[in-house]
């Protein structure tokens, strides 16, 4: 199996192409306990939040206009048709229906 490609090795700051130090993250004391406590924090709302389930995908294209697009429309079209042949490979019971 390949690399997983949502992987990013480091978090949203690396991703970003900045160094925790920039912001004092690094510093020893920023680390201890606070630090600890306030990252159990961020991972306990993390996971509490992924058992809900997501939204569902019709809400892509719904949500924002009052009349969709056309553009829109065809792509909703698209996903629909690659879920109908591909729907067995994505996660689709941890969205709403």
């Amino acid at each position: 199996m390949g690399r997983d490609p949502w992987d990013f090795g480091g978090g949203i700051l690396r991703i970003l192409g900045r160094d925790p130090q920039d912001f004092g993250e690094g510093s020893p004391g920023f680390r201890g306990a606070t630090g600890a406590a306030a990252a159990r924090q961020v991972m306990e709302a993390f996971e509490q939040a992924e058992r809900k389930p997501k939204p569902s995908l019709q809400l892509l294209f719904s949500d924002v206009y009052r009349e969709m697009p056309a553009h829109l429309r065809r792509q909703r079209a698209a996903l629909e048709r690659h879920l109908q042949h591909y729907g067995e490979h994505y996660p689709l019971e941890n969205f709403e229906k």
